[in-house]
């Protein structure tokens, strides 16, 4: 069993089990709405949540993280753009 420092001892004397991680896809169950979302759905998602936490840190004077969150959105939209794409034919 792995442990880690608790926040309150400090001097990590009192040590306390970890907390166990969910797995990467979530909960394990799939979607329940109309239909899953597709990856350039979430691509979109992605490109908008980047493009409110540049603004944010804009406004704040972080101009090096709002940089790379401009750049992050770029690549986001970039990536949509190639899952939308339909799968080329060869022949």
């Amino acid at each position: 069993m792995r442990f880690r420092e608790s926040a309150e001892s400090g001097n990590g004397t009192q040590l306390r089990p970890a907390r166990r991680t969910r797995p990467a896809g979530g909960s394990g169950s799939r979607p329940s709405g109309p239909r899953a979302a597709t990856a350039a759905d979430r691509l979109d998602y992605i490109a908008d949540m980047a493009r409110q936490l540049e603004a944010m840190s804009a406004d704040i004077g972080c101009r090096c993280l709002a940089a790379l969150l401009e750049l992050a959105q770029e690549e986001a939209l970039r990536q949509r753009r190639v899952a939308r794409r339909p799968p080329s034919r060869r022949v």
